[in-house]
Protein backbone atom coordinates (compact mmCIF):
# COMPACT_ATOMS: atom_id res chain seq x y z
CA UNK A 1 0.00 0.00 0.00
CA UNK A 2 1.28 3.48 -0.92
CA UNK A 3 2.23 5.60 2.06
CA UNK A 4 -0.01 8.58 2.72
CA UNK A 5 3.13 10.73 2.84
CA UNK A 6 4.13 9.94 -0.76
CA UNK A 7 4.22 12.88 -3.15
CA UNK A 8 3.56 13.39 -6.83
CA UNK A 9 7.20 12.86 -7.76
CA UNK A 10 6.87 9.23 -6.56
CA UNK A 11 4.41 8.63 -9.41
CA UNK A 12 6.70 9.92 -12.20
CA UNK A 13 8.42 6.92 -13.86
CA UNK A 14 12.08 6.57 -13.07
CA UNK A 15 15.01 5.68 -15.28
CA UNK A 16 14.75 6.44 -19.01
CA UNK A 17 11.01 7.11 -18.72
CA UNK A 18 11.67 10.19 -16.61
CA UNK A 19 13.83 11.65 -19.35
CA UNK A 20 11.19 10.82 -21.96
CA UNK A 21 8.47 12.56 -19.95
CA UNK A 22 10.60 15.64 -19.35
CA UNK A 23 11.63 15.82 -23.00
CA UNK A 24 8.00 15.49 -24.11
CA UNK A 25 6.91 18.30 -21.81
CA UNK A 26 9.68 20.53 -23.13
CA UNK A 27 8.65 19.80 -26.74
CA UNK A 28 4.99 20.61 -25.99
CA UNK A 29 5.97 23.83 -24.20
CA UNK A 30 8.17 24.90 -27.11
CA UNK A 31 5.40 24.11 -29.62
CA UNK A 32 2.89 26.16 -27.66
CA UNK A 33 5.38 29.02 -27.35
CA UNK A 34 5.97 28.92 -31.10
CA UNK A 35 2.25 29.01 -31.84
CA UNK A 36 1.78 31.84 -29.36
CA UNK A 37 4.57 33.91 -30.89
CA UNK A 38 3.45 33.28 -34.48
CA UNK A 39 -0.20 34.05 -33.69
CA UNK A 40 0.62 37.32 -31.94
CA UNK A 41 2.95 38.36 -34.76
CA UNK A 42 -0.03 37.98 -37.15
CA UNK A 43 -2.30 40.18 -35.05
CA UNK A 44 -4.05 37.59 -32.89
CA UNK A 45 -4.83 38.49 -29.27
CA UNK A 46 -6.23 36.35 -26.44
CA UNK A 47 -10.01 35.86 -26.37
CA UNK A 48 -12.12 34.02 -23.81
CA UNK A 49 -14.32 31.22 -25.18
CA UNK A 50 -17.94 32.00 -24.36
CA UNK A 51 -19.95 28.98 -23.21
CA UNK A 52 -22.75 28.03 -20.76
CA UNK A 53 -20.25 27.78 -17.89
CA UNK A 54 -19.00 31.34 -18.41
CA UNK A 55 -22.61 32.57 -18.65
CA UNK A 56 -23.45 30.69 -15.45
CA UNK A 57 -20.50 32.29 -13.67
CA UNK A 58 -21.81 35.76 -14.53
CA UNK A 59 -25.33 34.69 -13.54
CA UNK A 60 -24.00 33.46 -10.18
CA UNK A 61 -22.30 36.80 -9.60
CA UNK A 62 -25.62 38.51 -10.26
CA UNK A 63 -27.34 36.18 -7.77
CA UNK A 64 -24.73 37.09 -5.13
CA UNK A 65 -24.71 40.82 -5.90
CA UNK A 66 -24.77 43.18 -2.93
CA UNK A 67 -24.91 46.39 -4.98
CA UNK A 68 -27.84 47.42 -7.20
CA UNK A 69 -27.62 45.39 -10.40
CA UNK A 70 -28.14 45.97 -14.11
CA UNK A 71 -28.56 42.82 -16.22
CA UNK A 72 -27.94 43.11 -19.96
CA UNK A 73 -30.10 40.74 -22.04
CA UNK A 74 -30.24 40.08 -25.74
CA UNK A 75 -27.87 38.65 -28.33
CA UNK A 76 -24.59 39.63 -29.96
CA UNK A 77 -25.69 43.18 -30.76
CA UNK A 78 -25.94 44.23 -27.11
CA UNK A 79 -22.77 42.29 -26.26
CA UNK A 80 -20.91 44.37 -28.83
CA UNK A 81 -22.67 47.66 -28.09
CA UNK A 82 -22.39 47.99 -24.30
CA UNK A 83 -19.27 47.93 -22.17
CA UNK A 84 -20.13 46.82 -18.62
CA UNK A 85 -17.02 48.58 -17.31
CA UNK A 86 -17.93 51.87 -18.99
CA UNK A 87 -21.54 51.61 -17.80
CA UNK A 88 -20.38 51.05 -14.23
CA UNK A 89 -18.14 54.11 -14.50
CA UNK A 90 -21.11 56.18 -15.64
CA UNK A 91 -23.45 54.65 -13.03
CA UNK A 92 -21.10 53.92 -10.11
CA UNK A 93 -23.87 52.81 -7.75
CA UNK A 94 -24.55 49.80 -9.97
CA UNK A 95 -22.79 46.58 -11.00
CA UNK A 96 -23.44 45.41 -14.57
CA UNK A 97 -23.82 41.77 -15.67
CA UNK A 98 -23.70 40.69 -19.31
CA UNK A 99 -26.18 37.84 -19.86
CA UNK A 100 -26.78 38.22 -23.60
CA UNK A 101 -26.30 35.09 -25.73
CA UNK A 102 -25.28 35.28 -29.36
CA UNK A 103 -27.94 34.56 -31.96
CA UNK A 104 -30.86 34.01 -29.59
CA UNK A 105 -33.98 35.66 -28.19
CA UNK A 106 -33.68 36.83 -24.55
CA UNK A 107 -37.19 35.82 -23.45
CA UNK A 108 -36.10 32.68 -21.54
CA UNK A 109 -33.49 34.63 -19.57
CA UNK A 110 -35.99 37.41 -18.81
CA UNK A 111 -38.40 34.77 -17.52
CA UNK A 112 -35.67 33.23 -15.34
CA UNK A 113 -34.90 36.60 -13.73
CA UNK A 114 -38.62 37.26 -13.21
CA UNK A 115 -38.96 33.88 -11.47
CA UNK A 116 -36.01 34.59 -9.15
CA UNK A 117 -37.38 36.16 -5.94
CA UNK A 118 -33.92 37.56 -5.15
CA UNK A 119 -33.69 39.64 -8.31
CA UNK A 120 -34.95 43.20 -8.03
CA UNK A 121 -32.53 44.96 -10.34
CA UNK A 122 -32.79 46.64 -13.71
CA UNK A 123 -33.02 44.62 -16.91
CA UNK A 124 -31.79 46.31 -20.08
CA UNK A 125 -33.07 44.03 -22.80
CA UNK A 126 -32.55 44.25 -26.56
CA UNK A 127 -35.85 43.72 -28.37
CA UNK A 128 -36.99 43.42 -31.99
CA UNK A 129 -39.82 41.65 -33.87
CA UNK A 130 -37.81 38.47 -34.36
CA UNK A 131 -37.02 38.15 -30.64
CA UNK A 132 -40.71 38.60 -29.80
CA UNK A 133 -41.84 35.70 -32.02
CA UNK A 134 -43.00 32.76 -29.89
CA UNK A 135 -40.99 30.22 -31.91
CA UNK A 136 -37.82 31.83 -30.53
CA UNK A 137 -38.81 32.19 -26.88
CA UNK A 138 -36.89 29.12 -25.65
CA UNK A 139 -33.62 29.76 -27.47
CA UNK A 140 -31.76 30.68 -24.27
CA UNK A 141 -33.39 27.99 -22.16
CA UNK A 142 -30.39 25.69 -22.54
CA UNK A 143 -28.10 28.17 -20.78
CA UNK A 144 -30.67 28.73 -18.05
CA UNK A 145 -31.03 24.98 -17.51
CA UNK A 146 -27.27 24.56 -17.41
CA UNK A 147 -27.06 27.14 -14.63
CA UNK A 148 -29.79 25.50 -12.55
CA UNK A 149 -28.89 21.84 -13.14
CA UNK A 150 -25.16 21.59 -13.81
CA UNK A 151 -23.52 24.61 -12.23
CA UNK A 152 -21.36 23.56 -9.27
CA UNK A 153 -18.16 24.39 -7.44
CA UNK A 154 -16.24 21.93 -9.63
CA UNK A 155 -17.57 23.51 -12.83
CA UNK A 156 -16.72 26.96 -11.45
CA UNK A 157 -13.14 25.92 -10.63
CA UNK A 158 -12.67 24.43 -14.09
CA UNK A 159 -14.14 27.50 -15.78
CA UNK A 160 -11.94 29.85 -13.74
CA UNK A 161 -8.77 28.00 -14.77
CA UNK A 162 -9.78 28.03 -18.44
CA UNK A 163 -10.67 31.73 -18.24
CA UNK A 164 -7.28 32.59 -16.74
CA UNK A 165 -5.49 30.73 -19.52
CA UNK A 166 -7.71 31.97 -22.35
CA UNK A 167 -7.44 35.63 -21.41
CA UNK A 168 -3.65 35.38 -21.35
CA UNK A 169 -2.72 32.95 -24.15
CA UNK A 170 -3.77 33.06 -27.79
CA UNK A 171 -2.88 29.37 -28.12
CA UNK A 172 -5.71 28.44 -25.73
CA UNK A 173 -8.35 29.62 -28.19
CA UNK A 174 -9.80 26.82 -30.36
CA UNK A 175 -9.61 29.09 -33.41
CA UNK A 176 -5.80 28.96 -33.19
CA UNK A 177 -5.34 25.23 -32.57
CA UNK A 178 -2.85 23.04 -34.42
CA UNK A 179 -5.48 21.34 -36.60
CA UNK A 180 -6.94 24.63 -37.82
CA UNK A 181 -3.51 26.14 -38.33
CA UNK A 182 -2.32 23.16 -40.37
CA UNK A 183 -5.45 23.16 -42.52
CA UNK A 184 -5.27 26.90 -43.14
CA UNK A 185 -1.57 26.80 -43.97
CA UNK A 186 -2.07 23.93 -46.42
CA UNK A 187 -4.97 25.72 -48.09
CA UNK A 188 -3.68 29.28 -48.29
CA UNK A 189 0.00 29.06 -47.40
CA UNK A 190 -0.45 31.76 -44.77
CA UNK A 191 -1.49 32.18 -41.14
CA UNK A 192 -5.25 32.56 -40.52
CA UNK A 193 -6.48 36.14 -40.05
CA UNK A 194 -7.09 37.33 -36.48
CA UNK A 195 -10.54 37.13 -34.94
CA UNK A 196 -12.60 40.26 -35.56
CA UNK A 197 -14.54 39.70 -32.32
CA UNK A 198 -12.79 39.43 -28.95
CA UNK A 199 -14.60 38.13 -25.84
CA UNK A 200 -13.58 39.10 -22.31
CA UNK A 201 -14.00 37.33 -18.98
CA UNK A 202 -17.07 39.44 -18.10
CA UNK A 203 -18.64 38.25 -21.41
CA UNK A 204 -18.45 41.69 -23.01
CA UNK A 205 -17.20 41.77 -26.60
CA UNK A 206 -15.48 44.10 -29.02
CA UNK A 207 -15.62 43.88 -32.81
CA UNK A 208 -12.89 45.35 -34.97
CA UNK A 209 -14.55 45.84 -38.33
CA UNK A 210 -11.34 47.05 -39.94
CA UNK A 211 -10.73 43.31 -40.31
CA UNK A 212 -14.11 43.03 -42.03
CA UNK A 213 -12.75 45.10 -44.89
CA UNK A 214 -9.18 43.86 -44.75
CA UNK A 215 -9.46 40.11 -45.11
CA UNK A 216 -11.62 37.12 -45.95
CA UNK A 217 -14.07 37.76 -43.10
CA UNK A 218 -16.12 40.07 -45.29
CA UNK A 219 -17.84 37.45 -47.51
CA UNK A 220 -18.74 35.31 -44.48
CA UNK A 221 -20.13 38.27 -42.53
CA UNK A 222 -22.17 39.39 -45.52
CA UNK A 223 -23.71 35.92 -45.72
CA UNK A 224 -24.49 36.02 -41.98
CA UNK A 225 -26.11 39.44 -42.33
CA UNK A 226 -28.21 38.21 -45.26
CA UNK A 227 -29.45 35.29 -43.14
CA UNK A 228 -30.23 37.47 -40.08
CA UNK A 229 -34.01 37.57 -39.75
CA UNK A 230 -33.80 40.64 -37.49
CA UNK A 231 -32.71 42.67 -40.53
CA UNK A 232 -35.66 41.82 -42.81
CA UNK A 233 -38.98 43.55 -43.42
CA UNK A 234 -42.03 41.58 -42.29
CA UNK A 235 -45.68 41.62 -43.34
CA UNK A 236 -48.47 43.31 -41.37
CA UNK A 237 -49.88 39.94 -40.29
CA UNK A 238 -46.45 38.78 -39.10
CA UNK A 239 -46.00 42.08 -37.26
CA UNK A 240 -49.32 41.66 -35.47
CA UNK A 241 -48.37 38.10 -34.50
CA UNK A 242 -45.03 39.26 -33.08
CA UNK A 243 -46.79 41.89 -30.99
CA UNK A 244 -49.28 39.29 -29.74
CA UNK A 245 -46.43 36.92 -28.88
CA UNK A 246 -44.68 39.75 -27.02
CA UNK A 247 -47.56 39.89 -24.52
CA UNK A 248 -45.96 36.93 -22.75
CA UNK A 249 -43.36 39.25 -21.19
CA UNK A 250 -45.87 41.46 -19.35
CA UNK A 251 -46.24 39.18 -16.27
CA UNK A 252 -42.43 38.96 -16.17
CA UNK A 253 -42.14 42.74 -16.18
CA UNK A 254 -44.71 43.05 -13.38
CA UNK A 255 -42.91 40.45 -11.25
CA UNK A 256 -39.62 42.34 -11.49
CA UNK A 257 -41.30 45.70 -10.86
CA UNK A 258 -43.06 44.34 -7.76
CA UNK A 259 -39.62 43.63 -6.26
CA UNK A 260 -38.47 47.20 -6.94
CA UNK A 261 -36.79 46.51 -10.26
CA UNK A 262 -37.44 47.67 -13.80
CA UNK A 263 -37.34 46.35 -17.35
CA UNK A 264 -36.11 48.51 -20.22
CA UNK A 265 -36.47 47.36 -23.83
CA UNK A 266 -33.89 48.83 -26.18
CA UNK A 267 -33.99 49.10 -29.95
CA UNK A 268 -30.34 48.84 -30.93
CA UNK A 269 -28.66 50.68 -33.81
CA UNK A 270 -28.95 49.24 -37.28
CA UNK A 271 -27.91 50.58 -40.65
CA UNK A 272 -31.03 49.03 -42.17
CA UNK A 273 -33.85 51.09 -40.68
CA UNK A 274 -36.91 49.13 -41.70
CA UNK A 275 -40.46 50.46 -41.66
CA UNK A 276 -41.81 47.27 -40.07
CA UNK A 277 -39.32 47.48 -37.20
CA UNK A 278 -40.22 51.11 -36.56
CA UNK A 279 -43.92 50.18 -36.54
CA UNK A 280 -43.27 47.23 -34.21
CA UNK A 281 -41.45 49.55 -31.85
CA UNK A 282 -44.22 52.16 -31.91
CA UNK A 283 -46.87 49.59 -31.04
CA UNK A 284 -44.70 47.78 -28.48
CA UNK A 285 -44.13 51.08 -26.67
CA UNK A 286 -47.89 51.55 -26.48
CA UNK A 287 -48.68 48.05 -25.18
CA UNK A 288 -45.86 47.23 -22.74
CA UNK A 289 -45.37 48.23 -19.11
CA UNK A 290 -41.61 48.31 -19.70
CA UNK A 291 -39.67 51.45 -20.48
CA UNK A 292 -38.58 51.61 -24.13
CA UNK A 293 -35.52 53.26 -25.64
CA UNK A 294 -35.33 53.73 -29.41
CA UNK A 295 -31.84 54.47 -30.68
CA UNK A 296 -33.24 56.79 -33.36
CA UNK A 297 -34.60 59.07 -30.64
CA UNK A 298 -31.45 59.27 -28.52
CA UNK A 299 -28.62 61.73 -29.27
CA UNK A 300 -25.36 59.81 -29.31
CA UNK A 301 -27.04 56.67 -30.64
CA UNK A 302 -28.89 57.80 -33.75
CA UNK A 303 -25.75 58.72 -35.68
CA UNK A 304 -23.89 55.45 -35.09
CA UNK A 305 -23.05 53.30 -38.09
CA UNK A 306 -23.00 49.50 -38.17
CA UNK A 307 -20.32 48.25 -40.59
CA UNK A 308 -22.03 44.89 -41.12
CA UNK A 309 -25.56 46.30 -40.90
CA UNK A 310 -26.39 45.46 -37.29
CA UNK A 311 -23.31 45.51 -35.01
CA UNK A 312 -21.38 48.43 -33.55
CA UNK A 313 -17.63 48.74 -34.10
CA UNK A 314 -15.40 48.77 -31.03
CA UNK A 315 -14.61 52.44 -31.64
CA UNK A 316 -18.25 53.37 -30.92
CA UNK A 317 -18.82 51.30 -27.76
CA UNK A 318 -18.02 54.16 -25.40
CA UNK A 319 -20.33 56.58 -27.23
CA UNK A 320 -23.24 54.14 -27.17
CA UNK A 321 -22.66 53.12 -23.55
CA UNK A 322 -22.47 56.72 -22.35
CA UNK A 323 -25.61 57.58 -24.30
CA UNK A 324 -27.41 54.61 -22.73
CA UNK A 325 -26.32 55.65 -19.23
CA UNK A 326 -27.49 59.21 -19.89
CA UNK A 327 -30.88 58.01 -21.08
CA UNK A 328 -31.33 55.76 -18.04
CA UNK A 329 -30.54 58.73 -15.79
CA UNK A 330 -32.73 61.14 -17.75
CA UNK A 331 -35.75 58.85 -17.43
CA UNK A 332 -35.18 58.24 -13.71
CA UNK A 333 -34.70 54.51 -14.23
CA UNK A 334 -31.42 54.51 -12.32
CA UNK A 335 -30.46 56.39 -9.19
CA UNK A 336 -28.25 59.27 -10.40
CA UNK A 337 -26.35 59.48 -7.13
CA UNK A 338 -22.86 58.06 -6.79
CA UNK A 339 -21.88 55.17 -4.52
CA UNK A 340 -20.46 57.67 -2.01
CA UNK A 341 -23.69 59.68 -1.89
CA UNK A 342 -25.77 56.52 -1.46
CA UNK A 343 -23.53 55.39 1.40
CA UNK A 344 -23.92 58.73 3.15
CA UNK A 345 -27.71 58.45 2.96
CA UNK A 346 -27.71 54.94 4.44
CA UNK A 347 -25.48 55.83 7.40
Amino acid sequence: MRSSTSNSSDRIPGGPWRAIWITSLIIVALALASIEGAARSHGHVPSVVDDPALWSQVRQRLANAKSPAIALLGASRIQLAVSPDELEQQLPAYRVYQLAIEGSSPIATLRELADDPRFGGIVVCAMNPSFAASRRHEEQAGYVQYYHRRWSADVLANRMVRTQLQQRLVACNPSVNLTRLAGYLMKSGDFPPPLHVITYANRSRRADFSLYHANSLRPRLELEAAADTTLKEISESALEQCLADAQVVEPMIRAIEQRGGAVVFVRLPSSQRMASEREFWRRLTAQTAAETIDFEQVPGMANLQCPDGSHIDQRDIRQFTWALAGELRHRGIVDPRTTTELGAVSE
